[in-house]
């Protein structure tokens, strides 16, 4: 309950008005268990792993503060590839079972590393490296919104979040995403260009241990 309440600043009004409007979704959700344990069901038979070739989001890693990592490397994402395993509507059964099972796995695997770990945090990481203006489509758009309001089921659950190798376009585009996203959230998202890879570089030092849990390809 306090989890909800800080999102909106402890207005409790707002909070019950945006639960009320997006019942429907949950409560369609929980009918089919939130679309797992196995999701390849809920996404045509499409066998988790090849959905997660053309949509890679990767749990790898705990930073210092024991906090699971995900790497989502959005400029390697194929729009195209992923329309043709599903529909954009079974995307939200993907973001469904992210919350309810992969996310569940990720805190139960900090708490046996770390039997004092007691955050229900994550630190999430963007890689916009290889992102071109035309993957910006309406359908991306759609993708966002979709994700932005399940996760407002799961309030205060991100501790930071790291968008790095941004282009110069995506300045513009980042200005009407951050409109779609909750402002609490969106005070907690660092964004990176690619021509300041050494500060998004430090940034990742600061949070993940480089010897031992940062991927080769960030160090």
């Amino acid at each position: 309950i306090c989890r909800w309440l800080r999102a909106t600043k402890f207005n409790s009004e707002e909070i019950l008005q945006r639960l009320q409007d997006n019942q429907y979704m949950f409560d369609e959700a929980k009918e089919y268990q939130f679309y797992g344990p196995d999701i390849s069901k809920h996404m045509n038979n499409c066998p988790l792993s090849v959905f997660q070739s053309q949509y890679p989001f990767h749990p790898l890693g705990r930073g210092y503060n024991g906090c699971p990592i995900a790497y989502f490397l959005a400029g390697r994402i194929n729009p195209e590839g992923i329309l043709c395993l599903c529909s954009i509507d079974q995307l939200k059964h993907y973001f469904w079972y992210s919350f309810m099972y992969q996310m569940k796995i990720q805190m139960k695997e900090s708490q046996k590393k770390n039997i004092d770990f007691c955050k229900c945090e994550g630190i999430n990481v963007i890689d916009l490296k290889g992102l071109s203006i035309s993957s910006l489509t309406h359908e991306t758009m759609d993708v966002i919104k979709l994700s932005s309001k399940i996760s407002d089921f799961f309030p205060e659950t991100l501790h930071c979040m790291l968008i790095i190798n941004a282009p110069s376009f995506f300045s513009f585009a980042w200005k009407i995403i951050k409109k779609l996203i909750d402002p609490r959230t969106a005070s907690r998202i660092q964004l990176f260009s690619s021509s300041n890879e050494k500060a998004s570089q430090q940034a990742l030092e600061k949070l993940i241990c480089k010897q031992t849990q940062l991927p080769k390809d960030y160090g």
